[in-house]
C-alpha cells in the first residue's frame, strides 16, 4: 500500500508546493492537501477569491511539483468547520466546498474529505439526531458537482466538545453506524457512489468507543480514506502513531480483514523537523498491515 501525509503542519510558513516537496523527500508517495490553510473563518482567506487565472497558476504549480517529486494527491481536505451559527455563512461554505471539489479534480485526486455539519450546541441525543438529518440537505447541494468532476466526498467521523465538563461528546458521524447510515443514504439520494468513509483514528478514540479497529470492520468496503494519528483518548492531539493509546496492532488486523487497499495517510500536528519521523511511523504501520494481510490470506 501507499503511505501518505497531510500538508497542514508542514505548510506552516511555506507554500503548499514546498510542503509537498518536503513530504516527498521524506519518502511519502501520497499527499493529503489540506485546504484549511486557507481559512473560511473571519477574515476569510483571499485564496477563495482568486480569479480563474490565479487558481489555475496555483494548481499548475502544485501539479508540476507533484509530478517532479513522483507523488500523487491521494486526497484533499476542504476547510472546516462547515457549520456556522450565522446562516449568512452558508453560501460561503457551499462556494468554498464547490471550489475544493474543483481543485481536487484538477489535481487528479479522487477524494475530498468534508467535515459534516456539527452544531456545537447539539449535545443531547435528539439534538444530534436532528443535526444528522440536517446534513443530508448540506451534502445534497454538491451532488451535481461531484458527478461532474468525478470526485467522492469522504465523510469523517467527528466529535463535539463539552466546555463545562471539558470532555469530548459524540455527535454527527461519531459512530460507524451513523457513518454507514449517512453514506448509504447519501449515495441512494445521489444515484451514484459519491460518498465514502474517512476514518480518523484520533477522533475514534474520543467518541467512537475508543476502538477504531471495530469501526473499520463495521465500515467495511465503505472505508476508502484514513486519517492516522494518536492521542491519550482524552484530547485530539494528532500525535505520531505509536505515541498514545491507539491499538495499532488491532487496527492493522482489521484493515487486513476488510482488504483495505487505500492510502495509509497521517494527519499529524507537528513541524517540518518531524517529516522523517512521520515517514518512519507510517512505514512501520504499513508493514504491520501488510503482514496481517499475508497472515489473513494464509488462513482464508
Amino acid at each position: 500500500m501507499t503511505v501518505g501525509c497531510n500538508t497542514l503542519s508542514f505548510a506552516a510558513g511555506r507554500e503548499d508546493a514546498e510542503a509537498v516537496a518536503m513530504l516527498a523527500m521524506s519518502g511519502f508517495k501520497s499527499i493529503d492537501l489540506n485546504l484549511n490553510k486557507y481559512s473560511v473563518r473571519t477574515p476569510v482567506s483571499p485564496f477563495w477569491s482568486l480569479d480563474g487565472g490565479g487558481l489555475s497558476r496555483y494548481m499548475e504549480t502544485l501539479a508540476k511539483t507533484a509530478e517532479e517529486c513522483g507523488v500523487i494527491f491521494g486526497q484533499l481536505h476542504s476547510p472546516y468547520p462547515t457549520f456556522f451559527a450565522d446562516e449568512d455563512k452558508v453560501p460561503l461554505v457551499q462556494a468554498v466546498t464547490r471550489r475544493s471539489i474543483f481543485v481536487a479534480s484538477a489535481l487528479h485526486s479522487p477524494y475530498l474529505v468534508v467535515h459534516p455539519n456539527v452544531p456545537p450546541a447539539a449535545k443531547t441525543a435528539p439534538e444530534v439526531e436532528a443535526a444528522v438529518e440536517d446534513n443530508f440537505k448540506f451534502f445534497s447541494a454538491f451532488f451535481d458537482d461531484l458527478k461532474r468532476h468525478g470526485v467522492c466526498i469522504g465523510i469523517e467521523n467527528m466529535f463535539n466538545w463539552d466546555r463545562e465538563r471539558d470532555e469530548a461528546l459524540p455527535t454527527v458521524a461519531s459512530t460507524a453506524e451513523c457513518m454507514v447510515y449517512m453514506i448509504d443514504r447519501l449515495n441512494g439520494l445521489c444515484g451514484e457512489q459519491c460518498f465514502v468513509a474517512c476514518l480518523d483514528t484520533g477522533h475514534a478514540m474520543l467518541t467512537g468507543g475508543g476502538d477504531p479497529a471495530a469501526m473499520v470492520k463495521k465500515l467495511g468496503s465503505r472505508l476508502k480514506l484514513m486519517h492516522l494519528h494518536d492521542n491519550d483518548a482524552k484530547r485530539d492531539y494528532h500525535r505520531l502513531p505509536f505515541t498514545g493509546e491507539v491499538d495499532w496492532a488491532a487496527l492493522a488486523a482489521s484493515l487486513a480483514e476488510i482488504g483495505y487497499d487505500g492510502v495509509l495517510s497521517l494527519e499529524i500536528k507537528t513541524d517540518g523537523s518531524e517529516a522523517d519521523s512521520a515517514y518512519a511511523a507510517a512505514r512501520k504501520f504499513n508493514e504491520m498491515v501488510e503482514k496481517e494481510k499475508k497472515a489473513h490470506e494464509l488462513h482464508s
